[in-house]
């Protein structure tokens, strides 16, 4: 089958066994998205594709696709919504906060990417990771975090 006479928002695979989707024509172009990488591909209408089979795909889109955080359908494996380091993130540049304050205050919003785990220690680590980055951890006498850019 020829990447022209594909069926726009329908899986196929690449040539080299990469499973692509459909995503529409651009020109005399058919795109296409990459479902290993995410990346998009302009490819001429004449470009050979060959049905979905899971048993054609190959071991270097295998990797790639779960090393990209994708099932076996292509889709991303992480919930929708905002990560749990967005939401701890404003509370300790904005300052003014203990770490149980924060742990509150998440807790209070009721978030499912809080669900069931260990926000204190998630807090911490945030803390910790921008401390290995160079960033610098401003500690008041009331135990209030605040995390500050580093000087360039």
């Amino acid at each position: 089958m020829l990447a022209g006479t594909a069926i726009e928002g329908k899986k196929y695979l690449s040539k080299n066994g990469t499973p692509v989707k459909v995503l529409g024509t651009k020109g005399d172009k058919v795109v296409l998205l990459s479902e290993a990488t995410g990346n998009e591909l302009q490819v001429s209408k004449n470009y050979p594709l060959q049905e979905y089979d899971e048993q054609k795909v190959n071991s270097e889109a295998k990797v790639l696709i779960k090393s990209n955080g994708r099932d076996k359908t292509g889709k991303s494996r992480k919930p929708k919504g905002e990560s749990l380091a967005s939401v701890i993130d404003p509370f300790l540049f904005a300052g003014g906060k203990t770490v149980a304050e924060i742990v509150e205050a998440i807790e209070k919003k009721n978030l499912p990417q809080a669900k069931d785990k260990n926000l204190n220690a998630n807090v911490w680590a945030r803390i910790v990771s921008y401390s290995r980055k160079g960033y610098k951890i401003e500690k008041t006498e009331d135990k209030k975090i605040k995390v500050l850019k580093p000087n360039k």
